[in-house]
């Protein structure tokens, strides 16, 4: 059984609050920054199921599976809102 040591609980607790923060006023850069890093971790998760021991890719391949099944359907969903024809703002005139 592993302990938390204090250093990694402030780390923990550290990035939390900053991505909080992020969510708070988000802007592009912290857009792309947590697609990059969900898609990295989708990455190395499917390299696990892929290149580790047939003990433990069920966890790893259920994960990347789902992850990446939510990823296309979010790209998906994304990209037919912003084809549709015919769709403008709504007028500001009162």
């Amino acid at each position: 059984m592993s302990q938390f040591s204090l250093r990694s609980l402030l780390g923990v607790v550290a990035m939390a609050s900053v991505g909080l923060a992020g969510l708070t006023h988000p802007n592009r850069e912290f857009k792309f920054i947590v697609v990059s890093v969900a898609l990295a971790i989708l990455g190395l998760l499917t390299l696990h199921a892929v290149c580790s021991r047939p003990a433990f890719p069920p966890f790893s391949t259920g994960f990347a599976l789902a992850g990446w099944l939510y990823f296309l359907l979010i790209c998906n969903r994304a990209s037919t809102r912003s084809s549709r024809p015919g769709r403008s703002k709504p007028s500001t005139r009162r």
